[in-house]
């Protein structure tokens, strides 16, 4: 059995023991304390007061809708651009045809309409592979329209761009004037026409006078161009009235009867009206103020079914203007 501590005994050892810690703990860190333990934080929920968001789909691509359908341009169009010119002298073709063709049936018209008068070409072309029903016809609508300018159209211009036929210029008459009228009308395009009508005034008395002369005596041989020989005195007297009147111009028409080809008919009253103009130019009359002008059948002023309308139908007449 182990002896029993006093009780003084074990508070000395208990004072060392307390005593020695006091000064381990200055001597480590001059001043120490014990701090308590954080208390564990309480992390409270966190309430979201909204919608939860919603999943979207993509937006859908758009539609492309296709272009609208263009007129398709037909290039045998767009290379007609021409003009005639037409003067007392002849006519005068420029600008561009879509083809040889083109460019051919224009001229051929022009030889038939301007018989007697230059042509003169100054055409282009412009060389399509393929030339379109359209533009073929309204080449040959133009060409169909020189016989009319020729015998209507004193001074002017006629210009066919693409599908639009326009005529400027001076008519012969009013009558002329309906006859260009109604051929632009008739051609099936767009058209347009811009025209000067002479009208009566100083020249009447002039035109009375000539027409007072015995003009049925200028008659020619069959078939032919060639004047008879009665009638030098009346272009004797037509010449002397000119020349008494200088300040105008006459333009000399020659017509037939409606017998015979209107191609031959229509070259032969060409031939006949130059006929006239060289016999005053002949005896005096300055060939500036004559124009020959050919009508062929186109104006006939009697009955074709008979002899004495077919007579009278072939004819000269002299029309004064101002020079």
């Amino acid at each position: 059995m182990k002896p029993r501590r006093s009780p003084g005994r074990v508070a000395s050892r208990l004072a060392a023991v307390l005593t020695g810690v006091a000064m381990v703990t200055t001597a480590c860190s001059g001043s120490a304390s014990i701090s308590e333990p954080a208390p564990e934080q309480v992390v409270e929920p966190i309430e979201i007061d909204q919608e939860p968001a919603a999943i979207s789909t993509p937006a859908p691509e758009p539609t492309v809708e296709p272009p609208p359908d263009l007129p398709m341009t037909d290039p045998a169009l767009d290379a007609i651009d021409f003009i005639v010119q037409v003067d007392p002298k002849g006519v005068i073709l420029s600008g561009s045809v879509p083809d040889e063709t083109s460019r051919s049936t224009l001229l051929d018209a022009a030889a038939v309409a301007f018989v007697g008068g230059q042509v003169v070409d100054e055409l282009t072309v412009e060389s399509i592979e393929q030339v379109s029903a359209d533009a073929t016809a309204n080449v040959d609508a133009a060409a169909a329209m020189f016989i009319t300018l020729s015998t209507s159209l004193r001074l002017g211009t006629l210009r066919l761009t693409a599908d639009e036929v326009r005529i400027e210029g001076s008519a012969f008459d009013r009558p002329a004037a309906v006859a260009l009228d109604s051929a632009v009308r008739n051609s099936g395009m767009t058209n347009g026409l811009s025209l000067s009508i002479p009208e009566p005034g100083t020249e009447s008395a002039l035109q009375s006078a000539i027409n007072d002369l015995d003009l049925d005596s200028i008659q020619f041989a069959t078939g032919t161009a060639d004047l008879s020989p009665g009638a030098q005195t009346v272009l004797g007297e037509v010449a002397q009235l000119l020349n008494e009147n200088p300040r105008v111009v006459v333009r000399v028409e020659g017509h037939t009867d409606g017998d015979g080809e209107t191609d031959v008919n229509l070259a032969l009253s060409q031939e006949r009206a130059q006929a006239v103009v060289d016999a005053l130019i002949a005896v005096g009359v300055d060939q500036n103020r004559l124009t020959p002008r050919g009508f062929g059948e186109e104006r006939p002023i009697a009955d074709n079914e008979t002899d004495s309308g077919r007579a009278a139908n072939r004819r000269v007449e002299m029309v004064v203007e101002t020079g």
